[in-house]
């Protein structure tokens, strides 16, 4: 969760953790964003259990990880242009991220 006042660039924090016994090879994480609000409470709710929401998604911001060892973690900042967030307009809206590209080995 989080909160954004219009202006500076936004930082999304994102952990990396490695449960298995492979390395992970370098990949890249991408921020998007979805520009309709979520209506009322069932539809957050059905956005944090099944990461489901009406509209369509945009990348924000992607950037390279670094590998994680076994049984390791990262941590991987994306920063995010302010122009690429929601105007004034309050609201919930959907904010996924994760990995792509990785592999174990």
């Amino acid at each position: 969760t989080g909160r954004y006042t219009p202006g500076p660039p936004a930082t999304a924090s994102l952990s990396l953790q490695n449960d298995t016994d492979a390395r992970l090879s370098t990949g890249t994480v991408t921020v998007e964003l979805n520009r309709t609000p979520l209506s009322d409470g069932t539809a957050v709710s059905t956005w944090l259990d099944e990461t489901s929401a009406p509209g369509e998604f945009e990348t924000l911001g992607s950037k390279a990880t670094d590998a994680v060892e076994a049984g390791g973690s990262d941590r991987v900042s994306v920063e995010i242009p302010p122009e690429s967030l929601p105007g004034p307009c309050p609201g919930v809206y959907p904010i996924p991220a994760g990995p792509s590209g990785a592999s174990r080995s």
